[in-house]
């Protein structure tokens, strides 16, 4: 059964006819002339274009009449051999570091062990250090009545014959106390009173007066 092929006129209507079959194509000796010169330089795909054939229809007609296409040719994939993976070096490692220790040669003689215990009796304990530490002098900031506020040491700095206008407190921020640290030492004792008086420079003779 022959193909139908739709076709429009000039008035815009369709008509149906039968399509006309394309002549077969046919190798001439013009062709295989032709076919001879490109095949050592071009490949089998170009060629075609050339000529206006599929590709396959060139290497099958280079076969026939037993023309080797050339370099032009595609090569056929060559896979090279995989080399197998050689192990990755082994890492040097190094004894781990040993920290705080005091290391002296074992048959470095006497003197070196007298070097060590003499740098072993210059190291001092934590509670010695804080011992030495200097600790900074209190200096209560003084705070009023009217100016103490949460946040603030509320540790009096008065005696009980002191002024109402002279009464301070220490006025040093807390963490998150009552007291600051200082005046958290000092604690509640009967003898605080006297203490502050002597750091106030409050005497006996005056508070009597």
């Amino acid at each position: 059964m022959r193909p139908i092929v739709a076709t429009r006129d000039t008035a815009g209507r369709l008509t149906f006819e039968p399509a006309v079959p394309r002549p077969a194509f046919k190798w001439t000796d013009t062709l295989d002339a032709r076919l001879r010169i490109l095949a050592p330089d071009y490949t089998a795909a170009s060629i075609g274009i050339m000529i206006g054939v599929s590709r396959n229809a060139v290497i099958g007609r280079c076969r026939r009449k037993g023309i080797e296409l050339g370099k032009g040719a595609p090569a056929p994939v060559r896979r090279s051999p995989v080399s197998p993976k050689s192990p990755a070096p082994a890492l040097p490692t190094s004894p781990a570091p040993v920290f705080g220790v005091q290391k002296f040669h074992a048959f470095g003689g006497e003197s070196d062990r007298t070097k060590v215990e003499a740098i072993s009796r210059q190291r001092l304990t934590l509670q010695e250090y804080a011992a030495a530490k200097p600790t900074p002098a209190w200096q209560p900031k003084r705070v009023g009545f009217f100016d103490i506020r949460n946040g603030l040491c509320r540790w009096p700095l008065w005696s009980s014959t002191t002024p109402f206008s002279e009464k301070f407190f220490c006025g040093l921020p807390t963490d998150g106390g009552v007291y600051c640290a200082h005046c958290s030492e000092r604690g509640t004792s009967p003898k605080a009173t006297a203490w502050l008086d002597n750091r106030l420079g409050i005497s006996k003779a005056r508070a009597a007066a």
